[in-house]
């Protein structure tokens, strides 16, 4: 038995019994339904899955912890429009308080944070399915604070990864509210930020 990953795509597979083939570019390896580390859809044949070779109860070679890309789900109006509002006090505020260049390049940022923040949300979800070494998620809340909570936000929604973590959504969201806070407070000469400081002042 080797641990190292291969690669092949499924040739035949019948859905009733649970098994079927992968061809490696050299030859055929049985695959059983149970192999599967997870199976974000039923396989079929064209599928492009990663393995361990292993043998069976009887010597013969098989494919064991089996990969299965979860290719994501689309989409849906809600999503974008989510993040569209989400967006509208951030995208106001680097508008009004910077100069269009500078506006540009944090604008840019945040694209290149959200883009960085969505492949981290992918490269975890693989891991977590491969049984892999994982993301720490504090990694996660990082980025998400550095401007790519909009990639995180349909990460989760697009990949079905830490999006039911009701701790991990509680972070995330808090970060999300803070970007909204701080977006806010600023186009108000920061008036928020200064009635807390009096309160906290005549609190004391």
């Amino acid at each position: 038995m080797t641990s190292d990953k291969l690669a092949g795509a499924l040739i035949e597979w019948n859905e009733a019994k649970g098994y079927g083939f992968i061809d490696d570019g050299k030859r055929r390896i049985f695959a059983h339904i149970r192999d599967f580390t997870e199976r974000p859809h039923a396989p079929k044949p064209g599928d492009k899955v990663t393995y361990t070779l292993g043998t069976d109860r009887q010597g013969r070679p098989c494919a064991q912890n089996i990969y299965l890309p979860f290719k994501g789900r689309p989409l849906s109006p809600a999503h974008l429009v989510t993040v569209a509002v989400l967006l509208v006090a951030p995208g106001w505020a680097l508008g009004q308080l910077f100069e269009p260049d500078l506006a540009g390049i944090l604008a840019s940022w945040v694209v290149l944070a959200s883009g960085i923040s969505y492949g981290l949300y992918a490269r975890d979800k693989r891991y977590a399915q491969e049984g892999a070494w994982r993301f720490p998620e504090w990694l996660l809340h990082f980025w998400a604070l550095l401007g790519g909570w909009p990639g995180g936000f349909l990460a989760q929604r697009r990949l079905r990864h830490k999006s039911t973590k009701l701790r991990f959504l509680y972070k995330f969201w808090l970060i999300v509210l803070l970007h909204q806070y701080l977006a806010i407070d600023a186009l108000l000469d920061w008036q928020l930020f200064d009635r807390c400081k009096t309160w906290l002042a005549g609190s004391l």
